[in-house]
């Protein structure tokens, strides 16, 4: 585990070992605990064999580290893995619990996170399309009002946390916990978003597409006409003649339209 980061200790703490297969190849053994009792197991390939994965047949995986999941906690960590668990739990972060995979959601864990009910529940995992989908989707499962999406800085060497800190600290990822957004909900965008997004359109020469245009021609070049349900912000600094242009535009789209 030197190439990972993760020191003795750390190993220690969670048991982990190593196991030889029927076929002579050693495999890394995560057992997995609940309430301190040993309940299932999963197994990783050691290089230089090719990165393989397996886990026991017939047994439900519950959370890695699911027993720092207790009642009171101001954060909880979710992040998705063994390795990606022990290096924040080696960096300080105890609080941490891992998903097997950015695709596997159980009823148990939404269950085990509702029962104890932490303030705040900080979603970690990888930084490429999966990962980040997978965050999504849990998040909208679990509460997506208490959850935050932790961004892993995307570089080369950097997509996930055990990644992160071969190079980072555990008070850099304080300040990524710090900086973390709540998930985008589907089809609402903050107001700044939408004026981003409106100048972005502006700017490229993209007008907004509609059936209702202003007395002036010189801002109907500008913006293009306006549609049905459309939210219309006039921004400017006071007393400079917003609530004037705001009307007269309303008396000229009731005497046209």
């Amino acid at each position: 585990m030197i190439d990972r980061g993760l020191d003795n200790a750390t190993l220690e703490h969670f048991k982990v070992g190593v196991i030889v297969r029927y076929d002579g190849q050693p495999w890394i053994h995560f057992p997995y605990f609940v309430k301190g009792k040993h309940v299932t197991s999963s197994f990783r390939t050691t290089p230089p064999n090719e990165k393989d994965f397996r886990r026991l047949i017939g047994r439900e995986t519950p959370l890695y580290n699911g027993d720092a999941l207790v009642s009171g906690l101001p954060e909880f960590i979710l992040t998705e893995g063994e390795m990606d668990t022990m290096s924040l739990w080696q960096q300080g972060f105890t609080n941490v619990g891992g998903l097997p995979g950015a695709n596997t959601q159980k009823a148990a864990w939404i269950q085990h996170l509702d029962e104890q009910k932490p303030d705040n529940i900080f979603l970690v995992l990888d930084n490429d399309l999966v990962g980040q989908t997978g965050a999504k989707e849990l998040a909208n499962r679990i509460d997506i009002n208490k959850c935050r999406n932790v961004l892993i800085p995307d570089t080369a060497k950097v997509k996930d946390p055990n990644d992160f800190f071969k190079l980072g600290t555990a008070e850099e990822f304080r300040e990524l916990l710090t900086k973390a957004k709540p998930f985008a909900i589907d089809g609402i965008q903050g107001v700044g978003e939408v004026i981003d997004d409106i100048l972005y359109a502006l700017e490229n020469g993209n007008k907004l597409g509609g059936m209702y245009i202003t007395q002036w021609d010189s801002l109907n070049e500008k913006l293009g006409a306006f549609s049905d349900g459309d939210v219309i912000g006039l921004l400017a600094p006071g007393k400079i003649g917003k609530t004037t242009l705001a009307m007269n535009m309303l008396d000229s789209l009731t005497r046209r339209y």
